[in-house]
């Protein structure tokens, strides 16, 4: 009976040892041995995963699994992993088997670690199409505060400029465009252009609007002390006032100088726009950065309304 025991206590062990079965063995309750992940978290980044054991790890006998949010990620069984769109908010961990100097087959997994989104982000800046400013993009965090550091900048052409692939922010960031020219609708003159920002909610791949209306949100969310109630009210009160009902910053409006404007979001956008500058070309001893907190100001005491 002894005999018949040892034999498949021996059997036993050597198929839990075999490699065949590796992947099926559980986690080894207290186990020695410790799995951690180094590297940024950050989807496109790098990460890699190690394993110590205070009995020690036979060199080349170790394999790693990782997983996002629980869920195996396909073909990534090296100890190295690079993130990609699908690891982005959520989890990363890693499943690392080995044996250790004793002869005992171990299997332990890492810590969870937050991955940061990162989506390919740019924008429109327009008053007319402004060419030649400096936009940059940060991100601003729950209290409705910009980081000190930018994300991204890149300069417009022909109005656009793009901030590249893979920008690191997912909720509420902040683009700030500064200097450029552009021809003004009012007049057909060149124009310098004012500082325009705009607050925008990241959730995807996006080009956002950055124009005088986005900077009058910007004006009354910094008044309210906190940028996120840019994305919560006033992008959607500027809009309404201004007869466009969808989202400022995701609307393109119509290029006046090649399109006619049609009864739609975007082309009343593109009159709104218009309005403005001809109010400015009207009044040439007025900056159009004075000209827009002008109106910001008179929004917020209800001097200013779609009606009037």
């Amino acid at each position: 009976m002894n005999h018949k025991f040892f034999l498949l206590a021996v059997l036993f062990t050597m198929l839990v040892g075999c490699g065949s079965d590796r992947d099926s063995v559980a986690l080894v309750p207290g186990s020695n041995g410790v799995a951690s992940i180094g590297g940024v978290a950050i989807v496109g980044e790098t990460l890699s995963a190690s394993v110590s054991d205070a009995d020690g790890v036979q060199p080349g006998t170790e394999s790693y699994q990782w997983y996002s949010d629980g869920v195996l990620i396909p073909a990534a069984t090296s100890s190295s992993y690079t993130l990609t769109r699908d690891e982005g908010g959520e989890a990363v961990t890693v499943v690392v088997r080995y044996t250790d100097d004793n002869g005992l087959r171990e299997t332990v997994e890492s810590g969870p670690v937050n991955i940061q989104a990162a989506f390919t982000l740019g924008a429109r800046y327009v008053h007319g199409l402004v060419n030649g400013a400096l936009c940059d993009i940060s991100a601003v965090d729950s209290s409705g505060a910009v980081a000190d550091t930018p994300l991204a900048s890149g300069t417009t052409s022909d109005g656009v400029v793009s901030f590249g692939e893979l920008v690191p922010v997912d909720g509420t960031a902040l683009i700030s465009c500064t200097g450029g020219t552009y021809v003004s609708e009012a007049t057909g003159g060149g124009l310098d252009a004012p500082d325009t920002r705009a607050v925008v909610n990241v959730d995807g791949d996006a080009t956002f609007t950055v124009s005088p209306l986005t900077e009058i949100a910007t004006q009354l969310a910094e008044a309210a002390g906190d940028l996120n109630t840019a994305i919560s009210t006033y992008n959607a009160f500027v809009g309404i006032n201004f007869g466009v009902a969808g989202d400022i910053t995701e609307i393109a409006p119509t290029d006046l100088a090649t399109t006619p404007a049609s009864n739609d979001d975007p082309g009343r956008y593109a009159t709104a726009l218009a309005l403005i500058s001809q109010v400015d070309a009207d009044d040439p001893g007025t900056l159009t950065a004075d000209l827009i907190s002008n109106i910001s100001a008179d929004l917020a005491d209800g001097t200013f309304s779609q009606a009037t």
